[in-house]
């Protein structure tokens, strides 16, 4: 086997019919799919069982933990030389596993352009093609937000995830493709691309990404934060920390303004951020050029 694909779902029997039909109208035929189920409330698994016919395909049950986690079941339980994820409500080029399988030849990361498509299939927005074309230094310019920070559109070599020790956060439910797709691309020692959109992402206003912040979302914001400083800090330079200092801030201001007017957020966001000196520190040494002073005027409020 080639290809392992890993697609974790949860609810999701209205989706059930278009994924399946992305992997049954592949024109390559060495790959497996992977789905895991974490823990669902409807009969999703046992829908897309009875709609598979010609590929090779598992339903495993995951724990529940979010979606970083159900990736990390699935592989676990990978067979093939490349490994790759699929969110459930995307669907695919017909020659996606194809294309991106042609050009890997051994590389640790191969990755594709995206289009993000709305329920009504309008084209929202899409790969940046010069940066996708240009980009040097993936590592930098995905910790800064100048790159794409999800883990679908690519394949990885199972090896090479292996070797570097790469999964998702486990029990982090938002954000956490930032942290795998950040190791990836600091570990690589090697990335080919296909220039072509093979990747569509559906852009849903109940996706996890679209909901309202919660407390559970506030304490995710700040363990990538510091996950990510600990990725920056082996080995930093000081430009690439000013960078990130200021991609983090405004990242901080958009939160804020998600759960400006809700006391109780507010608070919460406000403690957990000051218990972190590294970002405590970024934003002070942010604030000394009098940049993000309504976040830094934020952070020093009495609580």
């Amino acid at each position: 086997m080639k290809v392992s694909i890993i697609v974790p779902f949860k609810n999701a029997a209205q989706y059930a019919a278009s994924i399946v039909e992305s992997f049954e109208t592949q024109d390559y035929n060495s790959f497996e799919v992977i789905f895991v189920d974490d823990a669902s409330e409807d009969a999703s698994g046992e829908l897309i069982s009875s709609l598979v016919t010609n590929f090779n395909f598992r339903v495993v049950r995951g724990k529940g933990n979010g979606p970083g986690s159900a990736r990390n079941y699935g592989m676990s339980l990978a067979v093939g030389e490349y490994i790759g994820f699929v969110d459930v409500d995307d669907y695919l080029d017909i020659s996606y596993i194809s294309k991106l399988i042609e050009k890997a030849k051994g590389a640790d990361i191969v990755e594709c352009m995206y289009k993000a498509i709305s329920p009504t299939g309008d084209v929202i927005s899409s790969t940046n093609v010069e940066s996708f074309l240009s980009s040097a230094d993936r590592f930098s310019e995905t910790l800064l937000g100048k790159h794409s920070r999800v883990s679908w559109g690519k394949l990885y070599r199972k090896n090479f995830l292996q070797e570097n020790k790469i999964s998702f956060p486990d029990g982090i439910y938002t954000s956490e493709d930032h942290i795998f797709v950040l190791k990836c691309f600091k570990y690589s020692s090697t990335l080919t691309i296909v220039p072509e959109f093979l990747y569509f992402w559906l852009r849903r206003p109940d996706s996890l990404t679209n909901k309202t912040p919660t407390k559970k979302n506030i304490e995710d914001f700040c363990c990538v934060a510091q996950i990510k400083f600990e990725l920056l800090n082996d080995g930093k330079s000081d430009s690439l920390y000013e960078g990130f200092s200021k991609r983090l801030l405004k990242e901080i201001r958009i939160f804020r303004r998600e759960i400006e007017g809700n006391s109780v957020l507010e608070s919460i966001f406000r403690k957990t951020l000051k218990r972190n000196k590294n970002l405590t520190d970024c934003a002070e040494f942010i604030a000394k050029q009098n940049l993000y002073m309504d976040v830094v005027e934020f952070l020093n409020n009495e609580i």
